[in-house]
C-alpha cells in the first residue's frame, strides 16, 4: 500500500538514479516529469490486469438511445468512479451478458438496471495494492528513463522487468478472487459493493 504519490515516484526516481522529490508541484525536473507521466502510467498499469484493488461495481440505468446494431441496450459509463475498463456486465441476478464498448458507452442485451463490473481510476494512493504499486514503480521507472535520463537501453531493461513483475503480481492477485460465470447478490455484498446510480 502506497502512502503517497510522491513516495511511489521517489521509488521510481531512485531506480533511474534521478533526484527525489517532496511534492509533485515542485519546479524540479524530477517533479515535473513525474507529474506529467504518473496519471497515464497509472491508468495503463490498472488496465493491464484486473486488479482487485481497482474493481468496482456500478448499477446503471439504460440510455434513452438504443444501439444502432447488435445489441438492445446501451449504458453510459460512469465518471465517478471513472471507468478505465469494463470487466463484466450482469443483471440483478448475477447472470453475465455479452457486451461491447463504444466510446463511453457499453452496449449489451442486458436490460436495465445493469450491474457493470469495472476497473476504476484510482485517485487515492492508499487504495493501491502493494503488488500493484511495485508494478507501477517499474513502469514509471521505464517511462522516467526515457524522459529524464534519455536512455533507451535503460528504458527497455525496465520494461522487461516490468513485464516480469506484472506477470507475477497478476498471478498472485488473481488467486485472491474466486470468479465464476455468475455474479450473485451475495458476491456483491461480500465484496462490499453497493453500486451507484
Amino acid at each position: 500500500m502506497a502512502n503517497s504519490w510522491p513516495e511511489l515516484c521517489n521509488r521510481a526516481l531512485l531506480i533511474v538514479g534521478a533526484d527525489t522529490i517532496m511534492d509533485l508541484e515542485e519546479e524540479s525536473p524530477s517533479a515535473q516529469a513525474c507529474k506529467l507521466l504518473l496519471p497515464g502510467t497509472l491508468d495503463s498499469v490498472l488496465r493491464s490486469h484486473e486488479w482487485s484493488c481497482a474493481e468496482a461495481v456500478v448499477s446503471l440505468a439504460a440510455d434513452s438511445t438504443a444501439p444502432t446494431i447488435g445489441f438492445s441496450y446501451r449504458y453510459l459509463l460512469p465518471v465517478d468512479p471513472w471507468a478505465l475498463k469494463v470487466r463484466k456486465v450482469c443483471d440483478e441476478d448475477g447472470n453475465e451478458y455479452e457486451y461491447t464498448v463504444r466510446g463511453r458507452y457499453v452496449e449489451t442485451n442486458c436490460s436495465a438496471p445493469a450491474k457493470i463490473v469495472i476497473t476504476k481510476r484510482i485517485e487515492d494512493p492508499t487504495e493501491v495494492d502493494a503488488l500493484c504499486a511495485d508494478v507501477l514503480v517499474l513502469r514509471l521507472a521505464a517511462d522516467l528513463a526515457g524522459k529524464i535520463v534519455s536512455s533507451q537501453s535503460m528504458r527497455d531493461e525496465f520494461m522487461k522487468e516490468y513485464a516480469r513483475q506484472l506477470a507475477h503480481a497478476a498471478a498472485v492477485d488473481s488467486n485472491e478472487i474466486n470468479r465464476s460465470r455468475t455474479v450473485d447478490s451475495g458476491w456483491l455484498t461480500t465484496r462490499g459493493y453497493t453500486g451507484a446510480s
